[in-house]
Parts: structure tokens; sequence; C-alpha cells
């Protein structure tokens, strides 16, 4: 069997035709995460997006009756509370503070590292990094070298390379090796 993701899954729904999305109306909606990842796990995830939900709901006019969230998304069924709720403003302005919620975040977060770390891709490349550098460490110490600095960096130098570098010096700390950890462009730009 074939199935298309995009004839499965749309990037987006399309609108009503002549509908405006103004006033006493309800809503039933799912929204899916950025390539559906598996982002909300734990409170620690969700409890800030529900957050924002709940004080643009307020902002916009709306009624949240329920909501579920699932690992990759959100189902909330919200009602208007006045004649000048707008729905598409509501849905714009909750969804692009979550996300600039989620971006503040840096690889430090229990919800970024598990994003981090989901794929066995991910999780392959940090074995085969820490079997090289439990490999390299005793030579080092055998050629006499007081301390190794080890970088690890990423696009941005605030998610993926600091999730990496906690995880492995806790690995090293483990084995009795004292680590120093350094995130050194973790809060730029931010």
């Amino acid at each position: 069997m074939l199935a298309l993701r995009g004839a499965v899954f749309p990037r987006r729904p399309g609108r009503i035709d002549g509908f405006t999305y103004i006033g006493l109306h309800r809503y039933s909606v799912t929204i899916c995460t950025h390539l559906r990842k598996s982002i909300f796990a734990d409170r620690t995830s969700i409890d800030p997006v529900l957050t924002t939900i709940r004080q643009c709901a307020g902002s916009f006019g709306f009624a949240i009756h329920a909501y579920c969230f699932m690992l990759d998304h959100v189902h909330l069924v919200v009602a208007a509370t006045g004649e000048q709720s707008d729905f598409q403003r509501f849905m714009s302005s909750w969804k692009q503070r979550a996300g600039y919620q989620h971006k503040q975040l840096t690889g430090e977060s229990e919800a970024v590292d598990r994003y981090v770390f989901e794929t066995e891709d991910a999780q392959t490349f940090f074995a085969m990094l820490v079997a090289f550098v439990r490999e390299m460490l005793p030579r080092y110490v055998h050629e006499g070298k007081a301390y190794l600095n080890i970088g690890i960096g990423c696009t941005g130098g605030k998610h993926r390379s600091v999730a990496v570098s906690k995880r492995l010096a806790s690995v090293l700390e483990d084995k009795d090796w004292v680590v120093t950890l350094t995130h050194r462009d973790c809060w730029k730009g931010s």
C-alpha cells in the first residue's frame, strides 16, 4: 500500500471560503509540532505551552473547553466568548508565542535533551563519541597530558551541542574524570 504524506497529513487545511472566523463560534482543532517531533512528553514541556494558550485565549476572547496533549500534537476545543473574538488571531498569537518560548530553551532543558536524542542516529552517534573519548583519554594521560579540550559544535550553539556536551560530561564524571563544562555560544543572541 502506498500512502502519500501530503495527502494524508496536509501541511495546513484550507480555510472555509467566505467564513471570517470572527464571532461566537466553537472550534475543534489539532495542532501538530514541527515535523511531528515528540515534544510534549512531560509537564515541563506541556505546562509552558498550556499557559501560553490560556493567556492568549483570555486576550482574544476564547474559552478553552477541553485540551489533550499527545507527544507530537495537541487537541483543543475552544469557544468564542464575544462577537469580536477572532479565531485566526488567537491561533496565530499563541503558536507564535509558544514557538518563541521553545526556541529560547537550550540543551540544558530536559525537553531539548529528549528531542536531540530521540532518534536512533543520535544515540548511535553519541555511543560512538563516548567510545572514542574513553579510548583516547587513557592515551592522553599516558603521554603526560594534564588536560584535554573537547569542542562540540552545532549551527546555533545552544541546542544540540549543549545537550551532547552535557551528556558527555555526565558520562565522563561517572568514570571519575574531572570535567569542566563550558558552553561558549549558549547565550549568544538570547
